[in-house]
């Protein structure tokens, strides 16, 4: 399953906040065979906000079972509660879409936590730099937003009243998503992005 049809799974259910742990169980119906464990870490989100270790458990000597595909979600808690989700989702996303960095160990992971200290979220309209990583990971946050501001709510909302008589802060309460994520999501740029992460089947 795609993030596509993760998306269009929760515009169907069409309730909001989307919860993180409906998404957190659809991930891991659809990744039966990947132990996937979620842990809030208290660290400055100036230098670590959220990040998606992905490592494996080799079987035991003499054992005939393959190795366990792990995935280690971290995530700040002193960032806002809203912030927290938004994080975790977009590293859930990087367990459908797999492109975090990946780790053959699970001593490897601390290696990688010390390392990947600027893995943070960037803001709209933040330029990224040329890294790949990076890309992917800003890409992962607009696929989250796609998954916890379901389409119909938006085009709900954008029925009713124009984007400058809508009452973002409200709205963003009510998404429990960053303010300034909202505001994207209801731009005229926001259904022609929700299209491209469609088409991802």
């Amino acid at each position: 399953m795609s993030i596509g049809k993760v998306v269009r799974h929760f515009e169907a259910i069409g309730k909001v906040p989307v919860d993180i742990n409906d998404v957190l169980a659809l991930v891991r119906e659809i990744c039966p065979d990947e132990k996937i464990r979620v842990r809030g870490v208290d660290i400055d989100p100036g230098r670590l906000k959220g990040n998606c270790y992905r490592y494996k458990i080799p079987p035991q000597t003499g054992s005939s079972l393959m190795p366990v595909q792990c995935s280690l979600i971290v995530y700040s808690t002193r960032m806002s509660t809203f912030e927290q989700r938004l994080v975790c989702c977009k590293e859930l996303v990087h367990i459908v879409n797999p492109d975090p960095i990946v780790t053959r160990t699970s001593a490897e992971v601390v290696h990688l936590a010390e390392r990947v200290t600027k893995k943070i979220i960037l803001k709209p309209g933040q330029t990224t730099s040329n890294d790949i990583q990076v890309f992917l990971d800003h890409l992962a946050v607009w696929h989250a937003v796609a998954i916890l501001v379901p389409f119909g709510i938006r085009e709900e909302l954008l029925a009713a009243k124009s984007i400058d008589q809508i009452n973002l802060d409200a709205v963003a309460e009510a998404l429990e998503i960053p303010r300034d994520y909202v505001k994207t999501a209801l731009g005229p740029s926001w259904a022609l992005m929700r299209e491209t992460i469609l088409a991802y089947n």
